[in-house]
């Protein structure tokens, strides 16, 4: 088992399983490009500390990056949106929105639950995008009740049809969770501003 980061160290992606063939990979500023048989997907951070300038230009290009009709989007992106859980659209929100739409790309999340928790603090800022093609064979996208080690939560779905090196049957018990936060924290000690993506069941 091998990290993937970005080039800031500020994204990281962790295959558990054996079965999921990377085929290659593709690294930027606060953002990760992984490519499987019959998937891409992209791994993001963009920062709450900067400008809308310099973050508008932080999501242009994460969302150059997307040139496949298979593709997911897992990002902290620190954007408000009704259409990913609260009550308010920033600017930031609506920059992201307007990408979306240009892609014709779908937000998975179902606004529930929220994604982030500090204290009595709650925000919906951690968000799964997808093409129309593969929202589509997205089932149980849930925010899941597990310890992180972060403030941010894990957030668990499956995608049906992704072919693996051999088929297995899969399930959320079969991830062990273990291992992951024992990766997790090792990680943590060398990179303290990484942010780990949990990407499960495929």
């Amino acid at each position: 088992m091998e990290w993937l980061k970005d080039n800031r160290t500020n994204v990281a992606a962790l295959f558990l399983s054996k079965n999921i063939e990377v085929l290659g990979h593709r690294t930027g500023d606060g953002h990760l490009l992984i490519r499987l048989k019959d998937l891409d997907i992209v791994c993001c951070y963009v920062s709450p500390n900067i400008g809308m300038q310099d973050y508008r230009l932080e999501v242009d290009n994460i969302m150059n990056v997307v040139n496949n009709t298979k593709t997911i989007i897992l990002g902290d992106i620190n954007a408000k949106s009704p259409q990913w859980g609260g009550h308010k659209t920033d600017k930031k929100g609506e920059y992201w929105l307007e990408w979306i739409n240009a892609l014709d790309m779908i937000v998975l999340n179902t606004g529930q639950k929220p994604t982030f928790v500090r204290g009595n603090t709650e925000s919906f800022i951690d968000v799964t995008i997808a093409t129309k093609v593969i929202s589509k064979r997205i089932i149980n996208w849930e925010v899941l009740d597990m310890e992180t080690l972060t403030e941010h939560k894990y957030i668990g779905f499956e995608i049906q049809g992704i072919k693996s090196r051999k088929e297995v049957r899969r399930s959320r018990t079969m991830v062990d969770w273990d291992i992951f936060r024992s990766k997790i924290m090792a990680l943590s000690e060398a990179e303290q501003e990484t942010e780990p993506v949990a990407c499960t069941n495929f």
